[in-house]
Formats: structure tokens, sequence, C-alpha cells
């Protein structure tokens, strides 16, 4: 429903940055929405089997932004994770997939995502790496990244991030997967 309101909205705004940053928003809400539809369609609302979220997740985002120029791959293991930890690791695959989906493949490029999730002592890692031109002076320090910091601290995780003209890589590790 937030969604859609903010759909509605946007497509009102005549200012392109504004429109933008609403969209922004919107595939945000719609990756917490995956995650309710998710576990109300596995009959629980406490619990998440996460890796095939994962490949959900993909399949939309691959859809959002024109998936054509990047392979998406989900791989790994299948925790079930508490809807605690499921939604702010929900939503730093959503950052680092739409940033790579957006900005790592520019011209045509074709390449390759990797999301892999994986048990790990005390919870789970989960990586997110793509073979793209790596991220740009202003991804660094964006809104993005801001976020994806912000949420790995709330699930008790550090969060590494690597780039280079041969791909990004984001890392987080040991999100309690109890939480």
């Amino acid at each position: 429903v937030v969604g859609s309101l903010w759909t509605m909205q946007a497509a009102r705004v005549r200012d392109r940055e504004v429109r933008d940053a609403l969209s922004e928003s919107i595939g945000r809400v719609h990756t917490i929405s995956l995650v309710h539809q998710a576990m109300y369609g596995a009959g629980g609302i406490d619990r998440l089997a996460f890796g095939d979220y994962l490949g959900m997740l993909a399949a939309h985002l691959g859809d959002l932004y024109g998936g054509a120029d990047a392979e998406i791959r989900v791989q790994g293991d299948n925790p079930t994770l508490s809807l605690e930890t499921a939604v702010p690791l929900a939503l730093i695959v959503h950052e680092a997939l739409a940033n790579a989906l957006a900005h790592a493949f520019p011209g045509g490029r074709k390449g390759v995502v990797v999301i892999t999730v994986a048990y790990a002592p005390g919870g789970v890692r989960l990586t997110i790496e793509d073979d793209g031109a790596g991220l740009s002076a202003d991804s660094r320090d964006g809104l993005g990244m801001r976020i994806m910091r912000t949420l790995a601290a709330q699930v008790g995780a550090s969060l590494e991030v690597t780039s280079s003209a041969a791909g990004t890589r984001v890392a987080v590790s040991r999100a309690n997967s109890t939480a």
C-alpha cells in the first residue's frame, strides 16, 4: 500500500531528482514487502528461509533494472532468519544489488552479480559481488552506503566494501541469525 501511494506520488513529480529519490524509496519498501510476503506465504510470520527469499529479490530487482546486462546468481545456504534479521539483510542486498544493476555495467557491458549466503560462526555471512566497473567516488559515501552501514550495525554485523575496476564486493559477517 505504501509503495503504491509513493508510486502515484512519483508519477506527479516533475523534478527528475525527486522522482528518482522516490523510486529508490519505493524499491526499498518493496524489498520489505517481499520479506513479509515470503513469510506469510510459507505459513509463518516470524521466520524466513533467506536463501529462497534472495532468489525472489534478485528476480524482482533484475526485472526492475532490466537485468539483461547482468546475470544474477544466488548461491549458498538457506538459513532461517528472524524478521528482525531478515529485513535489514534484505535491504543491504537491495542496496548493493540495485547499485550494481544500475551502475556496474555501463554501455551495455555484460556482467555477473553473485549473492552468497552461508552459515558462519555466530550467524550468517552474506556477500554481494559483481565484476563491474567498481564504485564511483559518489557511491562510496552515498546514501546507499550509509544505509548499509546502519543496517549492518543494527544486526550486530560487520560490513566490508571493497571496490576496484574489476568489480565491487559487499560482505556482511556474523549477522545474528537468531535475533
